[in-house]
C-alpha cells in the first residue's frame, strides 16, 4: 500500500532577512511576513489545484540565524598575535 501513495516534494520558501519585530509578528500570525506566506500558499494552491484535490497546505516555518564568530579578545589573543 505504501507504494500506492503519492508523496510530493516540500515547497521551500525563503522570506529573506527579517527584523526581530517582523518575526514576532509572524509568530502571532500577523505582519508582512505572514502576508507574504499567505500569498505564496495561495499561489501554490492555484498552481497545484489538480494535485491537491481536497487536501490543504500546512506551512512549516523555520527561523534561523547564523552564529557569529567568536572574536579573539582578551589576554590570550595578545599572546597569539606575537
Amino acid at each position: 500500500m505504501a507504494a500506492d501513495k503519492k508523496s510530493s516534494e516540500p515547497i521551500l520558501i525563503n522570506l529573506g532577512k527579517a527584523k526581530s519585530k517582523e518575526i514576532k509578528a509572524l509568530k502571532r500570525g500577523e505582519g508582512k511576513l505572514m502576508e507574504k506566506l499567505q500569498q505564496v500558499i495561495a499561489e501554490v494552491e492555484s498552481q497545484m489545484a489538480d494535485e491537491l484535490g481536497d487536501k490543504t497546505i500546512v506551512p512549516l516555518v523555520v527561523l534561523y540565524s547564523k552564529k557569529k564568530k567568536r572574536s579573539r579578545s582578551g589576554i590570550f589573543s595578545k599572546l597569539l598575535d606575537v
